[in-house]
């Protein structure tokens, strides 16, 4: 169960650690998997179709941003439970933005019921999804006086 104050990191931040989720067995095999792929990453001089390199990227100091679609790159562990294993990926998103991303659309049916409240509050299916009733009803005077970032995130034309 997460805390108040992990739920609160997580809106802040955009992010939580959650100690114990983890073996020292998984940790260890991630962490090998992870030096693998920057290992790989020194034969690369500019971006490929497998790794985003930062600036000052070079052979003998390798800086590996991040790897494009990894599940494409390495196979995922031996799923050894009993139930299939799912895998949610969440992403921060400013308080005046949410509602954009329906979770409750996205995700399986058997996911969700397996989730914890805190979970699902987490990912925006508690409480429900918005309707967008409040950006409908917004008048041309409302619409108006928004920042031009805010109509950008909402979908409105900007000309």
């Amino acid at each position: 169960m997460l805390t108040q104050e992990q739920v609160a990191s997580y809106h802040a931040e955009g992010y939580i650690s959650v100690p114990g989720v983890l073996s020292a067995g998984e940790i260890a095999e991630l962490r090998q998997v992870t030096d693998e792929f920057v290992e790989k990453s020194r034969q690369a001089t500019d971006h490929t179709d497998v790794f985003d390199l930062e600036p000052g990227h070079t052979p003998q100091a390798p800086r590996l941003r991040r790897l494009k679609f990894p599940g494409n790159w390495h196979r995922g562990g031996v799923n050894r439970a009993d139930a299939p294993r799912w895998c949610v990926l969440g992403y921060f998103q400013r308080s005046w933005i949410k509602g954009i991303t329906d979770s409750k659309r996205l995700l399986p049916p058997e996911a969700i019921q397996q989730m914890s409240e805190d979970a699902k509050r987490l990912l925006g299916i508690l409480p429900a999804p918005s309707d967008y009733s409040e950006v409908k009803a917004l008048t041309p005077d409302q619409i108006g006086a928004l920042t031009l970032e805010q109509k950008k995130v909402l979908g409105f034309p900007v000309y």
